[in-house]
C-alpha cells in the first residue's frame, strides 16, 4: 500500500491541505510547492483547498481534476481522468457523499449534490443533483451501421 501512486497523492494532498489551514502564509506557499509537484509529477490537480473525507482512494492517479470548494465523502473511490469542479456560468462547486464512485472520464460541474453510495459512469456528465444510490451513466453506445461479415 505503501508504494501506492494512490496512496502517495493522497498524503500529499493531506499534507498540502493541513499546512495550508494551520501554518499561515508560509503553509500556503508551501501547499502551493505541493500542488505544482502533484500537478507535474502525478499529472493531476488537487486543489488543497478542497475537502476529500479519509478513505478516498485514487486507484489510477492520473489526470484527476478536483477544484478548490469541493467536498468528497468517506470511502469515496475517484479513477483516472475523473474532473470534479465549477461549472461554466455556475456558482458553487460539487459535493459528493460517503462511497461514491467515479469512473474514469467523468465530470461533475457546478453546485450539485451527489449522494452516498451513488455510481458516477465512465464518460459521465453530471451536472444535476443525483439522490443517494443513484447510478449515472453515460450515453450507451449503439452501432449505426454494421457491416456484413466476410
Amino acid at each position: 500500500m505503501l508504494l501506492a501512486s494512490g496512496f502517495h497523492l493522497s498524503f500529499l494532498y493531506r499534507v498540502a491541505h493541513s499546512l495550508r489551514f494551520y501554518l499561515g502564509f508560509p503553509g500556503k506557499v508551501i501547499a502551493s510547492a505541493i500542488y505544482w509537484f502533484e500537478r507535474h509529477y502525478y499529472h493531476c490537480e488537487i486543489s488543497p483547498t478542497a475537502r476529500l473525507a479519509g478513505g478516498i482512494t485514487f486507484p489510477h492517479p492520473s489526470g484527476i481534476t478536483i477544484g478548490g470548494q469541493v467536498k468528497i465523502g468517506h470511502g469515496s473511490w475517484v479513477y483516472q481522468h475523473a474532473t470534479i469542479g465549477g461549472g461554466a456560468r455556475t456558482v458553487g462547486d460539487p459535493d459528493i457523499g460517503d462511497g461514491a464512485r467515479i469512473y474514469p472520464g467523468a465530470t461533475i460541474a457546478g453546485p450539485v449534490r451527489i449522494g452516498h453510495r451513488c455510481v458516477v459512469g465512465a464518460n459521465a456528465v453530471v451536472t444535476q443533483s443525483a439522490p443517494d444510490g443513484s447510478v449515472i451513466a453515460a450515453p450507451s453506445s449503439r452501432i449505426l451501421t454494421a457491416r456484413p461479415s466476410t
